[in-house]
């Protein structure tokens, strides 16, 4: 605006005669639509508005047509997919159990029927630095044979659980408390040989090479049950 008062001021003066033009607003699309429709009488836009619904409904109905053409592909697809695991995980690497995706129907039923028959369980969630199965141990402060056939299944699954950004392999440990504050895991050192209990703040309440050893430890102190 400045520039254009100062062009006005020298063009009054006389030296520098100055021609200004004003342009008008160019209309956006929605405004030329809304102009179009405010001119409109009664009767035309009622007829407008029964063109318009006469067509979302017939484009409603192909959606219709279309999401119901899918909805067996979509079946089938899933059929597959359980095939697919089916025919995948009949393979014996209990590798391909522990990792957590693709996660189906089919696969996290046969994982938990893996883990139990190891006297283990599949908690549901994973670890996010390995992309594995939480496999969760839970103990009876009564039953040392339970804690022996626990101890067995460690060892068989410990091989395919694979190290996590702490340099170890975890079990989350299920125990009466039930505390979140205080989440305990069953740690492995590969390189030391050694067996941790540790809890989610790093402190460590016991460690032996001797697996049963640290069970021990777990069973009287934080087991889930005192009977099975």
């Amino acid at each position: 605006m400045a520039e254009l008062a100062d062009a006005l001021d020298l063009g009054s003066s006389g030296r520098y005669p100055v021609k200004v033009q004003l342009l008008s607003v160019v209309p956006t699309f929605k405004g030329i639509v809304m102009k179009k429709i405010a001119d409109l009488t009664l009767e035309e836009l009622q007829e407008k508005k029964d063109k318009l619904e006469k067509r979302i409904n017939e484009k409603r109905y192909e959606l219709e047509i279309i999401q119901k053409s899918l909805m067996p592909m979509i079946s089938e697809m899933r059929t597959i997919d359980e095939s697919i695991d089916e025919k995948a995980l009949s393979i014996e690497d209990p590798s391909n159990f522990l990792e957590m995706f693709p996660e189906t129907k089919v696969k996290r039923k046969l994982t938990e029927e893996y883990l139990k028959s190891l006297n283990l369980f599949y908690s549901g969630s994973y670890w996010t630095d390995t992309n594995q199965s939480v496999v969760r141990i839970q103990l009876y402060k009564n039953d040392n044979e339970y804690t022996e056939k626990v101890r067995d299944g460690i060892l068989e699954v410990l091989p395919y659980i694979k190290i996590g950004e702490n340099g170890r392999k975890r079990f989350s440990i299920f125990e009466y408390t039930l505390s979140y504050s205080h989440s305990y895991y069953l740690e492995y050192e590969e390189d030391k040989k050694m067996f941790h209990l540790a809890d989610n703040r790093h402190y460590v309440r016991s460690s032996s090479e001797d697996l049963m050893e640290v069970l021990k430890y777990i069973q009287l102190n934080h087991y889930y049950e005192k009977e099975r």
